[in-house]
């Protein structure tokens, strides 16, 4: 029952007389606590039609300059990157030199040629807004919606495993001539972004954020294998043996699980995966000693390898998540 001051306490303000009846606010939720402290300063941003609170801005830190001067390909590429993954909105790139060596080859190629290959092939969201002599200004032109991260996590799982696929269809297959440069190029791009949108935004897991940007670097790791595994047939042109096409199929399986792990966790899942690794390097130790495993056969063996053992280190880091 309400008595009359209490009822119209409530027309006041319902909060007021919530108070009042159980004497206390409710404890804050664990998450709440980690984000906000007494004496904070609350900060708001604006993120398209929301407004983001915090205690502190957000990792998108604005913009940034760098200087490649005197620079490789390969590093001019690295320092990109870098500034991208890190979270800045805007980079400005300065140069003195109009062309960069490529130290592998020794050839030169024109700087602002290599900035925009970067920026085309790796930095999702961002484009040359401005191109002067002597510089370069990158910008992201796109901003980043809520479930961003999760969709591409997802994605760049289901792309690494249809790398594996094709390597498969590359062992099987008469054509030894199927590239996957441009599949890792893919891959790689969406790896970037999610780093980048890690160290921006965080993830709605906050303690767990570790975890998922060792995830991504993993899966990175495999996709190197993967691409080193088509370059091995394709460019020495020689048929793999069965044991080799077993393992590879295998390997494959080790991933499939590892994604199924991801999503769908279960101790049961964690059990499937380790029968499977222990399956593969009962090929893999099989192979060491059969009389047909030729040099391309322990080189792509030695590839799978490492993926095998990459699986068990996304698995142990989806358990960690799990905790």
């Amino acid at each position: 029952m309400l008595s009359k001051s209490d009822y119209l306490k409530g027309l006041q303000c319902l909060r007021l007389l919530w108070t009042k009846k159980n004497e206390k606010l409710p404890e804050p939720s664990e998450e709440a606590q980690f984000r906000f402290k007494q004496g904070d300063e609350i900060v708001l941003e604006e993120e398209g039609k929301s407004l983001r609170v915090s205690t502190t801005k957000s990792a998108e830190t604005g913009a940034t300059e760098i200087n490649i001067t005197d620079l490789d390909t390969k590093l001019v590429d690295r320092f990109i990157r870098g500034a991208y993954i890190k979270g800045f909105s805007e980079i400005r790139v300065v140069f003195q030199n109009q062309e960069v060596k490529e130290l592998k080859t020794g050839k030169t190629h024109p700087t602002v040629d290599i900035i925009q290959k970067t920026v085309n092939s790796l930095l999702i969201g961002m484009e040359i807004i401005e191109q002067r002599n002597n510089s370069c200004t990158i910008k992201d032109i796109t901003g980043h919606t809520d479930n961003e991260l999760e969709n591409i996590q997802r994605r760049i799982f289901l792309l690494t495993q249809s790398m594996g696929e094709t390597c498969l269809e590359l062992v099987r297959s008469k054509d030894k001539n199927i590239r996957l440069r441009s599949n890792k190029e893919n891959i790689f791009r969406f790896t970037n972004y999610c780093h980048r949108l890690l160290n921006i935004k965080g993830h709605t897991d906050y303690k767990n954020v570790s975890f998922y940007y060792i995830i991504i670097e993993k899966i990175k790791e495999i996709v190197d294998a993967y691409e080193a595994v088509a370059n091995d047939i394709t460019e020495l042109k020689t048929q793999p043996s069965e044991n080799t096409e077993k393992i590879l199929e295998l390997t494959n399986e080790c991933l499939r699980t590892t994604y199924e792990l991801f999503y769908k966790f279960s101790s049961k899942k964690c059990l499937e995966l380790i029968k499977k690794r222990r399956e593969a390097f009962d090929v893999v130790n099989k192979a060491k000693t059969d009389k047909t495993t030729k040099n391309i056969d322990f080189l792509m063996i030695g590839r799978l390898t490492d993926i095998l053992f990459t699986t068990l280190y996304i698995a142990e880091a989806r358990i960690g998540i799990e905790f």
